[in-house]
This record gives C-alpha cells, structure tokens and sequence, in this order.
C-alpha cells in the first residue's frame, strides 16, 4: 500500500460493541467500536509521512490483553 491510501482492516472476535484503537508505527490510526456480532471492517487510511517499509499495525480492545498485530507494506509514493 501506498502513503496517504488506504487499506483494508477486518478485525474478528471481539466482544459485542467494543471499543478499539488501531495504530501504525506507534501512530493512532482510528478509534472505533466493534458492531452487535463482535466484528470491525472498514478502510484505514496511511498517514502521509510513512516511510518505504514494512510496519506493524495493531489493535488494540478494551484490555491490553485483547491486542492483534499485523504487518503492512509501505510502497514509495509515485
């Protein structure tokens, strides 16, 4: 993915309306609540400044315990 587009984000298992922070780099990305069922889908967008390379995206629910990580690509802008 490019700086300053967005990706994809689909988080599961989550409790019922549950509030979430999802970060990149350290960087708070979005703050949003889980539906009914426990899930989170929605776009993200990358933030501008990114550098060429691989960071790890994480989210982060009501505890520090419920945390998930991911990696995401960082391509050069054109």
């Amino acid at each position: 993915y490019r700086a300053c587009r967005t990706f994809p984000l689909v988080v599961t298992v989550l409790l019922p309306r549950e509030s979430v922070t999802v970060r990149i780099g350290g960087k708070v990305l979005a703050r949003v609540n889980a539906t009914d069922t426990g899930k989170v889908s929605r776009r993200v967008t990358l933030p501008k400044k990114l550098t060429t390379k691989k960071y790890a995206v994480s989210v982060v629910g009501a505890t520090a315990s419920r945390t998930g990580t991911t990696k995401v690509s960082v391509l050069r802008r054109r």
